[in-house]
Order: structure tokens, then C-alpha cells, then sequence
């Protein structure tokens, strides 16, 4: 089964909020929070695509997004929060980058795809990024439970 994904922008305090309205499958609530929905990416593949925006290897050391408890919340649940130089990172890409970018990461081994599926999902998280650090909050990986 394929992951789905959800990106969105909140202040640390307010990122339960989404996760817990869209257990309850409250569509209003988690509108409000301007989420991008990705299927089949992972906080895996993410983590690649930040090692290839900083043109280094990838790391886990290096390159793991700040994971976020979810106590009381079914298992399976997972929410990560991307650190802020990724952030920075992804609010500065331009076209040049995006493409770049979206090659490099398509011919990975977990993705093996055609660049061009990439480049919706690059430039959502562009604006999304660019959304964060506007507004001065964060930027948030989510997975629900399967």
C-alpha cells in the first residue's frame, strides 16, 4: 500500500491540531492548515531530496528530519518536522534548481521515476517553504496510519 503523505505549514503547538482533524476526518479543519497530499513518498524519500539540494551524499545522520511524538494516536502514525536550513533550502529553489533537483532525485533507487512526475510535488514544496518561513512557522512531514 502506498504511503500518502500530507506537507503543511503550523506552529509547532498547532501541528496535534491537523494530525488529530484528520483522524476525525475534519476536512474544514485540516483545509485551514493548507496542506499538499504526495502518495506514495516517504519521510525516506524526503530526506534524499534535502541531501540533493545541499549536493552532498546522503546521510542519515545528516539528513533525518526531526521526528514528532504522536502519543495517543494510533500506530502507525508518523510526523516529522523538516528542519529549518531544509526549509530554507526549499524556499529558495528556483526553476534551475526544481529541475536539477527533480532529475537527481528521480533516478534514485526508492523513487525510479520520470523527473517530471517530480516537478509538481517540487514546486508544492517550494511554496509550502516559502509559506513557513513567511509566516515564521514550520514545515511538517504527516503520514497517517494505514
Amino acid at each position: 500500500m502506498a504511503v500518502i503523505a500530507d506537507i503543511f505549514v503550523a506552529e509547532p503547538a498547532d501541528a496535534m491540531g491537523y494530525v488529530r482533524a484528520d483522524l476525525a476526518q475534519d476536512r474544514a479543519a485540516t483545509a485551514a492548515f493548507t496542506p499538499k497530499s504526495f502518495k506514495g513518498l516517504t519521510d525516506l524519500d524526503f530526506s534524499i531530496l534535502w541531501a540533493i539540494l545541499e549536493a552532498t551524499d546522503y546521510d542519515i545522520d545528516l539528513h533525518e528530519m526531526d521526528s514528532v511524538p504522536l502519543a495517543g494516536l494510533p500506530d502507525g502514525s508518523m510526523m516529522y518536522r523538516f528542519p529549518d536550513r531544509y526549509v530554507a533550502l526549499l524556499a529558495a529553489m528556483d526553476a534551475k534548481t526544481q529541475t536539477r533537483a527533480a532529475a537527481e532525485w528521480a533516478d534514485t533507487e526508492e523513487l525510479d521515476c520520470h523527473p517530471s512526475d517530480l516537478h509538481p510535488v517540487l514546486r508544492d514544496l517550494q511554496q509550502l517553504a516559502a509559506s513557513a518561513r513567511q509566516k515564521n512557522h514550520c514545515l511538517f512531514f504527516y503520514a497517517p496510519p494505514f
